[in-house]
């Protein structure tokens, strides 16, 4: 695996300058609030309760995305997602929880 391995482990992995502010995604694509709203949309199903649990922490609770939901519900709720992307948080977990 990568340096930062997956996506719940980023919070944990630190450099010399401190935590980062970006971590890579498991395609290897740099972090970024519209990288994972596209993971959602097109990325593999296996990953999508990871994303979408991500979200909802970004979010804090405003952008819900119901994984195993009809596509047209899902595809409301990340509608809705894009036009919250503004609020969503970029920085890293240790940050987001106050560590």
């Amino acid at each position: 695996m990568g340096a930062a391995g997956t996506l719940g482990l980023c919070l944990v992995d630190g450099d010399a300058k401190g935590l980062r502010s970006r971590h890579p995604l498991p395609a290897g694509r740099v972090f970024n609030n519209e990288g994972l709203l596209k993971e959602l949309e097109r990325g593999p199903l296996r990953r999508r309760h990871v994303h979408a649990l991500e979200l909802a922490i970004r979010g804090r609770g405003a952008c819900l995305l119901q994984t195993r939901a009809f596509t047209p519900r899902q595809r409301t709720e990340l509608r809705k997602a894009h036009a919250q992307q503004a609020r969503l948080s970029a920085a890293p977990f240790a940050r987001i929880f106050g560590g």
